[in-house]
């Protein structure tokens, strides 16, 4: 570890330490706007259970919202009021940004498959190279997988065993609402595949390198409560050019 490393873990460190009692005085001066306690209570197999809180869950209610919006207000008011914030906000983004990050490696045969995202790009790309010391290709581009000018992720992804196939989760702007596509190792072409509501990973191939399972959330009912999202979701299996 070098001294300029050791410098910057300094300086970061006594930062955040001045930062921490500054923000003490704060918090003895000021408080966080309160919940309203209104209980309600539910009796499970014998057991009583009281949810003080239970008025919250409805997020879109004004009250809430107002709630929120206070919250957010006593936070943006103590975060301004830090000493040496931008300091340190400045110090994190440069540690963070030193080099290129490469995970997710998989390994088909000689062919290795990962993420690798270098320090002025927002998101990962998917890299395929040929061997260790072989030259790397990309094969998946965030950036040029839309075409209704809407910024997309990579979610993760899965090589097929016999690693001549890819399929990935993209999703708009970061959110956790994936597509699946499928990319051709050899010629790095978009298959057609396209599946939406996929979620907890990019598909498991099967041995015949054609088709995988994959986890697909129901579809939601324009009135349905969005904590109904992760119910009664089902596993499928998909055939590669079919829509099954």
């Amino acid at each position: 570890m070098n001294d300029t490393t050791n410098l910057s873990r300094r300086k970061l460190f006594f930062g955040a330490f001045f930062s921490a009692i500054f923000a003490l005085q704060i918090f003895a001066q000021t408080a966080p706007p309160k919940a309203e306690v209104r209980n309600v209570t539910d009796e499970y197999f014998g057991q009583k259970i009281t949810d003080p809180y239970r008025w919250m869950e409805n997020v879109k209610a004004d009250e809430t919202q107002k709630w929120f919006r206070a919250q957010a207000d006593y936070a943006r008011a103590y975060l301004d009021r830090l000493p040496m914030r931008e300091d340190i906000l400045k110090e994190l983004n440069s540690l963070s940004d030193v080099g290129t990050r490469v995970g997710g490696i998989q390994r088909r045969g000689n062919l290795y498959f990962y993420n690798r995202r270098a320090p002025e790009e927002n998101d990962f790309r998917i890299y395929v190279r040929e061997g260790l010391s072989g030259a790397e290709r990309i094969l998946v581009d965030p950036d040029k997988i839309t075409s209704d000018g809407k910024r997309r992720s990579i979610g993760g992804f899965s090589a097929s065993q016999d690693g001549k196939y890819v399929s990935y989760i993209s999703s708009i702007g970061g959110s956790e609402n994936g597509e699946l596509r499928v990319v051709e190792t050899a010629t790095g072409k978009d298959t057609g595949e396209l599946i939406d509501r996929a979620r907890f990973g990019a598909g498991d191939w099967l041995p015949d390198g054609k088709s995988f399972v994959y986890n697909r959330l129901q579809k939601l009912a324009p009135d349905a409560p969005p904590t109904d999202l992760y119910q009664k979701s089902r596993v499928y299996l998909h055939v590669l050019g079919t829509n099954a």
